[in-house]
Protein backbone atom coordinates (compact mmCIF):
# COMPACT_ATOMS: atom_id res chain seq x y z
CA UNK A 1 0.00 0.00 0.00
CA UNK A 2 1.22 3.36 -1.01
CA UNK A 3 0.55 6.85 -0.83
CA UNK A 4 -1.28 7.85 -3.62
CA UNK A 5 -0.04 11.48 -3.44
CA UNK A 6 3.21 11.06 -3.51
CA UNK A 7 3.49 9.14 -7.02
CA UNK A 8 5.99 6.74 -8.17
CA UNK A 9 8.80 7.19 -6.67
CA UNK A 10 12.17 5.23 -6.89
CA UNK A 11 11.74 3.09 -4.06
CA UNK A 12 8.42 2.07 -5.31
CA UNK A 13 9.67 1.23 -8.55
CA UNK A 14 12.69 -0.77 -7.01
CA UNK A 15 10.29 -3.15 -4.93
CA UNK A 16 7.58 -3.60 -7.67
CA UNK A 17 10.91 -5.12 -9.66
CA UNK A 18 11.72 -7.00 -6.71
CA UNK A 19 8.06 -8.53 -6.52
CA UNK A 20 7.99 -9.21 -10.09
CA UNK A 21 10.78 -11.44 -9.88
CA UNK A 22 9.21 -13.69 -8.05
CA UNK A 23 7.18 -14.49 -10.69
CA UNK A 24 3.81 -14.24 -8.94
CA UNK A 25 0.85 -11.89 -9.16
CA UNK A 26 0.50 -8.84 -6.88
CA UNK A 27 -1.45 -5.91 -5.95
CA UNK A 28 -0.63 -2.00 -5.74
CA UNK A 29 -2.81 -0.07 -3.32
CA UNK A 30 -2.72 3.34 -3.22
CA UNK A 31 -4.62 5.17 -0.33
CA UNK A 32 -5.26 8.74 -0.13
CA UNK A 33 -6.80 8.94 -3.74
CA UNK A 34 -9.40 12.01 -1.89
CA UNK A 35 -6.52 13.82 -1.21
CA UNK A 36 -5.36 13.82 -5.24
CA UNK A 37 -5.42 16.93 -6.91
CA UNK A 38 -5.92 15.43 -10.50
CA UNK A 39 -6.78 11.58 -10.13
CA UNK A 40 -6.73 11.29 -13.63
CA UNK A 41 -3.17 11.50 -13.67
CA UNK A 42 -2.22 9.26 -10.88
CA UNK A 43 -4.88 6.77 -12.67
CA UNK A 44 -2.65 6.16 -15.41
CA UNK A 45 0.68 6.08 -13.83
CA UNK A 46 1.18 2.06 -12.44
CA UNK A 47 -0.62 0.59 -15.11
CA UNK A 48 1.11 1.07 -18.07
CA UNK A 49 4.39 -0.64 -15.85
CA UNK A 50 2.29 -3.70 -15.58
CA UNK A 51 0.84 -3.49 -12.23
CA UNK A 52 -2.42 -4.14 -11.11
CA UNK A 53 -3.65 -1.08 -8.67
CA UNK A 54 -6.43 -0.52 -6.75
CA UNK A 55 -7.10 3.52 -5.70
CA UNK A 56 -9.00 4.26 -2.24
CA UNK A 57 -9.11 6.16 0.56
CA UNK A 58 -9.01 4.70 4.29
CA UNK A 59 -10.81 7.52 5.63
CA UNK A 60 -13.84 7.71 3.66
CA UNK A 61 -13.98 4.39 2.44
CA UNK A 62 -14.38 5.34 -1.11
CA UNK A 63 -12.95 2.69 -3.29
CA UNK A 64 -13.33 0.16 -0.96
CA UNK A 65 -17.22 -1.47 -1.59
CA UNK A 66 -16.17 -1.94 -5.43
CA UNK A 67 -13.01 -4.57 -4.48
CA UNK A 68 -14.75 -6.60 -1.70
CA UNK A 69 -12.70 -10.30 -0.68
CA UNK A 70 -13.37 -13.49 -2.67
Amino acid sequence: MFDAIQGVKKTEQELFEELAEFDKPFLVVLNKIDLVKDPNKIFGLYEPLGYRVLYTSAENGKGLKQFKAQ
